[in-house]
């Protein structure tokens, strides 16, 4: 339970960052040299791309374990193993 809370709190603060980003460039919070513009637009995509990639591994579904007939943990779940002594 606290993992979950933990990833939900982590995916807010990614899209917190992704959505103030795309705000401040929207607005025009820009260098004011245009050479600098360049290098922004450089770094707030990088930046945008690492947050959305960050936002889809940790809302991914958490892998799930095969429980069919054929697996071995299912079969070894089904076996039954004496426990006392045998008459």
């Amino acid at each position: 339970m606290a993992v979950a809370a933990s990833v939900l709190v982590l995916v807010n603060m990614v899209t917190i960052n992704i959505t103030s980003l795309a705000v401040l460039w929207y607005k025009g919070y820009r260098p004011d040299d245009w050479f600098q513009q360049d290098e922004a637009r450089v770094a707030t995509a990088k930046r945008t791309v690492v947050l959305a990639v960050t936002i889809l591994v940790l809302s991914a579904p958490p892998p799930t374990t095969p429980t069919g007939p054929g697996c071995a943990r299912n079969e070894s779940a089904t076996k039954s193993t004496p426990v006392g002594p045998r008459e």
